[in-house]
């Protein structure tokens, strides 16, 4: 017996063994399950699986398989045989759209009476559980596809205290007058979207996600802070 598939977001992300089960099996009968997480996570989820088998020994016997598949390439593995792919899995929220088109995800509220008789747990205990933005992110036309796991998709600023305070902090302007004043420097990465979207973000600028889960910025309009594309660059 196969469970097909359930699974996990991040940003926003997701993942919930106990949440995952949906089979009805004799206790007798052994269902295989297969669980893809990161590297770093490996130690986790081999304890979750445990768990897991203990607390729902009474309903079947269960062979969890834990493979390491990082949460940013989820998706095209999945996609390169969906029938092949693991049963839980952790991805990212802008990923879903195109697993879903693929077929390659349960729709939750198809299951939901299944999963409270199993999981003690309704799918508005999920939701409420979470905040907005993550249950939006695992969800298409309204309807969960993913159990959201963290709402973490932010820019963090390390900074020495002793150097830098947080007046200084607060701005790029202030940041860089007293690291130079300092004798020091600030560094982030320049060549990557992700981060330079950050600019963008603090001039009031905001993404979208389109049917076919790309991501759009309206790079070419006007923010509601006022700025232009143009000016932030």
């Amino acid at each position: 017996m196969k469970l097909k598939k359930v699974l996990a977001v991040t940003l926003t992300g997701a993942m919930a063994l106990s949440s995952a089960m949906c089979v009805s099996a004799d206790e007798t009968e052994t269902v295989s399950l297969t669980v893809w997480g990161a590297e770093e996570d490996q130690t986790l989820l081999s304890e979750l699986a445990e768990g897991f088998k203990e607390t729902y020994a009474e309903y079947a016997t269960f062979d969890i398989q834990i493979g390491v598949e990082s949460e940013s390439t989820a998706k095209d593995t999945v996609l390169t045989d969906v029938e092949a792919a693991a049963d839980v899995y952790a991805f990212p929220d802008d990923q879903l759209t195109a697993l879903v088109n693929a077929g390659a995800l349960l729709d939750l509220e198809e299951y939901a009476e299944v999963i409270e008789a199993y999981a003690g747990k309704t799918l508005d205990d999920v939701k409420s559980a979470n905040v907005e933005g993550s249950v939006e992110a695992a969800s298409i036309d309204g309807d969960l596809y993913a159990f959201p796991r963290a709402a973490d998709n932010g820019y963090f600023l390390y900074y020495d205290s002793s150097v830098i305070s947080a007046e200084d902090a607060a701005s790029w302007d202030t940041l860089l007058a007293a690291a130079a004043e300092a004798g020091g420097k600030v560094g982030m990465t320049l060549n990557s979207g992700w981060y330079n979207a950050s600019f963008f973000y603090g001039a009031g600028f905001t993404t979208g996600l389109n049917d076919d889960g790309t991501t759009t910025i309206d790079w070419n309009g006007t923010s509601e802070d006022g700025y232009t594309g143009v000016q932030v660059v």
